[in-house]
């Protein structure tokens, strides 16, 4: 068998001199034929591939014992940390980093250095603290201003909707509630568990699926906006929290029913009949 740290050098290290983790596997060493190598390095003393090869380059048979106490053993920290130089107890770190002896301050040196903080503190200064320095100046955000985020904003939800091209449209009830949602969406599954966590147990109605979005978009907003104010949503915030009350839930169902049966789509708020 070859150098076994000529072989470790030239095969476990990348080119900029570190040790490769993708190496450190079994099928590495399978796949090029390199078992009586493997053998060797697991054979060896450690924890882990990694340890046995930083101890055979480092010819470690046993665990280092704190130098210090010299009875503690030392940890590994890894190829490149290699193992710490103390067994991590308060008083060799001390020893070792030259802590020890360091004077313990009296409780009532801390209160006179929190003191000296307290008063040093820029929060204490009036004008600071009453923001005058803000004074004539206008952060608010102009009538223009506010206009263009806007559009801007509705222009992301809509492109974040185009980019799903096919989803679902659905009808669900909630005995909790004695309401009725009509909703799209481009994940029924996660929506369907989503509203059930926040409004308890709800049975599904009606599923219409594998709809291209936009379509679904302007049917959803004329089924919510064919009933007269008596039958108009109750909102508590719009989306999920948007319900309807469940006295519409006949004529929806026959409502929707017949659109998908004579092919008619929505488009600009009226019905338009396909082609077949």
């Amino acid at each position: 068998m070859r150098d076994i740290k000529e072989f470790i050098c030239n095969n476990l290290f990348d080119k900029c001199g570190r040790l490769c983790s993708p190496r450190l596997k079994a099928e590495y060493f399978t796949n090029r034929q390199y078992m009586s190598e493997y053998d060797y390095i697991m054979s060896h003393f450690g924890e882990g591939l990694s340890n046995k090869v930083y101890n055979v380059l480092n010819d470690i048979t046993s665990i280092p014992l704190c130098g210090i106490c010299n009875s503690r053993p030392c940890t590994y920290n890894g190829f490149k940390e290699g193992y710490s130089t103390t067994c991590g107890m308060e008083h060799c770190k001390r020893t070792c980093y030259g802590w020890l002896g360091t004077r313990t301050f009296s409780s009532e040196e801390r209160e006179a250095l929190s003191k000296r903080m307290k008063e040093n503190n820029p929060m204490k200064d009036r004008v600071i603290v009453s923001k005058s320095h803000y004074e004539g100046r206008d952060y608010s955000l102009s009538e223009e201003t506010k206009k263009r985020l806007s559009i801007a904003q509705r222009n992301f939800y809509n492109r974040l909707s185009l980019n799903e091209e096919y989803g679902y449209l659905y009808i669900i009830q909630s005995d909790k509630l004695g309401k009725l949602k009509i909703g799209i969406t481009n994940n029924f599954e996660s929506r369907f568990k989503e509203i059930q966590r926040d409004f308890g147990e709800c049975i599904l109605i009606k599923l219409v699926e594998n709809v291209e979005y936009n379509k679904l978009a302007q049917l959803e907003q004329y089924l919510q906006i064919t009933y007269d104010d008596s039958c108009q949503p109750e909102k508590t915030g719009g989306g999920k929290t948007e319900w309807f009350g469940i006295e519409i839930k006949e004529v929806l169902l026959t409502k929707l029913n017949y659109l998908i049966e004579n092919k008619i789509e929505i488009e600009d708020g009226k019905e338009r009949r396909l082609f077949d």
